[in-house]
């Protein structure tokens, strides 16, 4: 509710930017804190305590952006069940606009391609299958922050520049590519490969016009900024829970019965990139609005 529509993908793009320098400094910092405690891990997690403290202090800052006249009680906040709940974004499956609809399924599942989403099955894959040891892995991630933030600024030039039906294509396309790339074999060089792939839309930034998109469509139906950004938190929540459990069932089934295990990095691009992508160019055009005019 404090960024008009025109400047909604400029703080969008903004995002991997932030996530990368966050990706890229963290294993360096745990390595400090690490050497400088003698290898006491427990001194990394009070580090990590005293960051979110300081998170907290700061959200506690943050003025108050919605107008007065639409702030409610503590009071009425609490007895609203709904405000707690964490799948109140099904509500927006219950109202009549089937582009609202199409879209935030859309977004949700690009949001399977989300480092918090692909991390834990990387480890496994990393750890068992390209033998890699933590140093590399560290040096691994830090690339990939890196490349997050090289993303950001790329995000928002082709952003600038192209519509949502051309952005999203390519993107996704990109990105598809690149998660398939990195189960190819068992070889690091194949990870190493993939991340210049990623670049258009790394960290689920394939959704990026999108978001704008579904954003104006729930302003038009009258759901309000603050509530409609609960309602796909909400499900980006429930992707951020079921994309690693998918993929750490695939990884493990895989194991089991002797099946490559690298599948499952397709797998992923199918249910983050390429499915997602065919829902959106499958959209009838009068359904996609002002999708080719929006730059």
């Amino acid at each position: 509710d404090i960024c008009a529509d025109a400047d909604l993908d400029k703080f969008n793009a903004k995002v991997p930017v932030l996530i990368g320098l966050a990706v890229v400094s963290g294993p360096f910092i745990e390595s400090i804190v690490s050497k400088l405690s003698g290898g006491r891990h427990r001194f990394t997690y009070l580090v990590l305590a005293l960051v979110s403290f300081a998170q907290l202090l700061a959200s506690g800052a943050m003025p108050e952006t919605l107008p007065v006249a639409k702030r409610i009680s503590f009071d009425e906040f609490s007895a609203s069940l709904s405000s707690v709940n964490p799948f109140s974004f099904l509500k927006i499956y219950t109202g009549r606009n089937t582009r609202l609809k199409r879209l935030v399924t859309i977004t949700t599942l690009q949001n399977f391609l989300e480092g918090r989403c692909t991390s834990d099955v990387f480890q496994m894959w990393a750890r068992n299958n390209l033998k890699w040891n933590a140093e590399t892995i560290r040096n691994y991630v830090s690339l990939w922050g890196g490349m997050s933030v090289a993303s950001g600024f790329l995000q928002f030039v082709l952003a600038q520049k192209m519509t949502a039906r051309a952005y999203t294509l390519l993107s996704s396309l990109f990105v598809g590519c690149g998660v398939s790339l990195e189960g190819a074999a068992p070889r690091g060089l194949f990870m190493w490969l993939s991340l210049p792939l990623l670049m258009p839309g790394i960290n689920a930034g394939t959704s990026l016009k999108l978001k704008r998109l579904q954003a104006e469509i729930a302003t038009e139906e009258g759901i309000g900024q603050g509530e409609f950004s609960a309602w796909v938190n909400n499900a980006r929540g429930l992707s951020s829970s079921l994309a690693p459990w998918i993929y750490g069932q695939w990884y493990a089934w895989c194991e089991k019965h002797g099946v490559y295990s690298g599948t499952v990095w397709p797998l992923a691009g199918v249910l983050g990139s390429f499915l997602p992508l065919a829902m959106f160019m499958t959209m009838p055009d009068g359904a996609q609005g002002s999708l080719e005019a929006a730059a």
